[in-house]
């Protein structure tokens, strides 16, 4: 069981997409560049917090992430950004991701969507396993997000969790954050038995833009 959550929390941070609804334009937007700045050469560096059902933080010790914009790679017709990455909660010690902005898309190879500057209606990306079902839409948060890094007016690329598997919850959230002239700022995940007690957020603490 604890390796079955395991798995599961692991899903979690790398979701794989299963459906998806939005139609991805081919050509890419300043606008959305501006949310998602993907210059070669630009990094974010991260750090992963603790925090409980009070709201009571507690920093992780050592589990500091760093993202980098690699280089330009053509897959297909259409050039990505190669992106490499350390995250504390994976066995894998890097994690490599392709991705490129689609007329205020953040995409992949597949098309899968991963944030959007503009759309605010429409399901943007199902995930669908046997444990769970994640839909994702964009948000607009109430209040700034702040870190160490500074405060930030964001938009939120929001996943809401339906589980398949008898847990102590009926739904959760999964926001990740984007902020203008900056990139993503803040995300969350959470182990399946304990998303109630207590969840984890991965906070911008320092960031280098080419």
């Amino acid at each position: 069981m604890k390796f079955k959550l395991l798995s599961i929390f692991i899903l979690l941070i790398f979701i794989f997409s299963c459906e998806k609804e939005t139609v991805i334009p081919s050509c890419e937007s300043p606008f959305s560049r501006s949310y998602i700045p993907m210059n070669v050469g630009s990094y974010w560096v991260y750090q992963w917090y603790e925090v409980d059902s009070s709201g009571t933080e507690k920093l992780l010790d050592g589990k500091v992430d760093t993202v980098t914009i690699v280089k330009d790679t053509l897959i297909g017709a259409s050039i990505f950004k190669k992106i490499q990455e350390n995250n504390s909660f994976l066995i894998a010690p890097v994690l490599i991701t392709y991705r490129r902005d689609s007329l205020g898309f953040l995409v992949n190879p597949r098309n899968d969507v991963f944030f959007s500057s503009s759309n605010f209606i429409d399901t943007l990306r199902i995930n669908n396993n046997s444990n769970f079902k994640v839909i994702f839409k964009m948000e607009t948060p109430n209040a700034p997000i702040e870190t160490t890094a500074g405060v930030f007016e964001c938009l939120n690329f929001q996943g809401e969790i339906t589980p398949f598997v008898p847990v102590d919850w009926s739904t959760q959230l999964i926001n990740t954050y984007y902020s203008k002239g900056v990139g993503k700022i803040q995300e969350n995940t959470f182990y399946f038995s304990s998303a109630v007690r207590v969840q984890y957020q991965r906070r911008l603490i320092e960031y280098y833009l080419e």
